[in-house]
């Protein structure tokens, strides 16, 4: 306990996040909040008792949801959009609007599948069928629809710059239409081909094709080499203002908020110098997003986000460390012939590290989630995603200069094909032997909060024991 004790003495944060956490999942989805009662001993066995007086508030808070539910059924209210996105299945196309719906008895997050895109990209006051499709996702069949006068919609320009983008990749792209397809995913989150989703999915590999920190990282990198201010915090402001713009063009999803959240804490405390640990910054992200919606914890994209995350802050440096004694670190006084050899050894030994770090987290996730495991996954993602990261560096790059110096973009347009290309038919071609997902039983409900625990917990321990020996309480935590 005193390794604990320590450990989150110097990340409360991630503490505070975690109660709020167990307290929304008590509340939302469970009919006896019994992880609820064992965290609150946990928290009395570490003296917090600030948050054990604040733990009964965040449960009420995140039972409103569950309290303001509403009548299923016949309904009239008004419905307003916040993204539209083109559904195709072998059988028919549909438009799938998502959006908040505004009842007399209070807002929900809902959908409306529609046969066309006819339907206004504004305010809509509605009239139809209202099915609960899970817990707490709504789906309205609509009867009539009369759409309300509004001066502007950010879910219509945001669908009209997203046409405009995929217009303009398939224009570049048109020898390829599914090199169009793939850096429209990686660029926007939104994949329209079922085949090649599926194709990922099998390697799993599908978190590539969304919005992650890598983008927003990139958007910063380009900006920050190809212009300069002469002051720093005029860089760091229009930085802000950037991200947030890429932030409006793609949407609001847990996982791109996470990212954008993540990015905005990072600048503005650099912006006042006051810097802020990676893992305290992460959990600030999580704290905003569950504060705004409990609902949020409801979703895939945010159980994978943040556990990736938070599994590389707390398992990369340790794994990092434990095969830098097996693999040789780059030495200065190897020879120039050594040199790439030793550069190749640390590379592969930082990505084989992340993969096994983020894996001890996803694993038990994904157990849970679907009780399957595609085996092909933990040698893919050793260098799949940093291909793809480097082909959507090669896209930056194609149309920065299509847009600044339109005759250039004849020298890298062709690199950025093949590489897109290759990567394609890499994740078309896979071994087939191992394309099986392992299976799995169904884990008992108590499975992922003990897996969970019991890693903290490790961590903990190899923290304690760190700063111990070293009398460091620095945490030197990468991300």
């Amino acid at each position: 306990m005193k390794a604990h004790s320590f450990f989150w003495n110097r990340h409360l944060s991630f503490l505070y996040a975690l109660t709020l956490l167990i307290a929304a999942y008590s509340a939302l989805f469970t009919t006896f909040p019994l992880l609820l009662l064992f965290w609150s001993i946990y928290l009395m066995f570490l003296r917090k008792w600030s948050l054990l007086i604040i733990l009964p508030f965040l449960f009420l808070y995140s039972l409103l949801p569950r309290l303001s539910a509403p009548p299923l059924g016949e309904t009239r209210a008004i419905f307003s959009p916040s993204s539209l996105q083109k559904i195709e299945t072998p059988f028919n196309t549909r438009y799938l609007y998502k959006g908040k719906l505004f009842l007399p008895s209070g807002s929900i997050r809902c959908t409306i599948s529609y046969p066309d895109d006819s339907l206004p990209i504004g305010k809509l006051y509605v009239s139809g069928l209202l099915e609960e499709r899970s817990p707490f996702s709504y789906q309205l069949k609509v009867h009539s629809a009369t759409p309300l006068k509004t001066s502007f919609s950010l879910a219509a320009w945001r669908y009209e710059m997203k046409n405009r983008f995929r217009l303009l990749l398939e224009k570049l792209f048109s020898k390829e239409p599914r090199i169009a397809l793939f850096f429209f995913a990686l660029t926007t989150g939104e994949l329209h081909d079922r085949f090649l989703r599926y194709q990922f999915g099998q390697l799993g590999l599908e978190h590539i094709l969304g919005v992650s920190g890598f983008h927003f990282a990139l958007l910063t990198s380009l900006f920050s080499l190809g212009f300069a201010f002469p002051y720093s915090k005029k860089k760091k402001i229009f930085l802000l203002l950037l991200l947030s713009t890429y932030y409006l063009f793609v949407g609001q999803s847990p996982a791109v908020e996470r990212c954008w959240l993540v990015a905005m804490g990072y600048l503005i405390s650099h912006l006042f110098q006051r810097p802020i640990a990676p893992i305290n910054l992460l959990s600030i992200a999580m704290i905003i997003e569950m504060l705004f919606d409990p609902l949020s914890i409801a979703n895939i994209g945010f159980q994978l986000s943040f556990s990736s995350c938070f599994a590389i802050a707390l398992f990369f440096p340790p794994i990092n460390e434990l095969l830098s004694l097996l693999w040789p670190k780059k030495r200065k006084s190897a020879s120039l012939l050594l040199q790439p050899l030793f550069l190749c050894i640390n590379a592969l030994r930082s990505s084989l590290s992340l993969t096994i770090a983020v894996n001890i987290f996803l694993l038990p996730l994904l157990l849970f989630q679907t009780n399957a495991f595609p085996p092909l996954s933990i040698f893919y993602n050793l260098f799949y995603p940093f291909c793809a990261d480097v082909a959507l560096l090669f896209l930056a790059l194609t149309l920065l200069l299509y847009f600044l110096f339109p005759p250039l973009t004849c020298l890298i347009l062709p690199l950025t094909h093949h590489l897109a290309s290759w990567l394609l038919d890499l994740a078309a071609l896979p071994p087939l032997p191992f394309t099986t997902p392992l299976l799995a039983p169904s884990p008992p409900k108590f499975f992922l909060p003990v897996t969970f625990f019991l890693l903290l917990s490790l961590f903990a321990t190899y923290y304690y024991s760190k700063a111990k020996n070293k009398h460091s309480l620095e945490p030197g935590i990468l991300l």
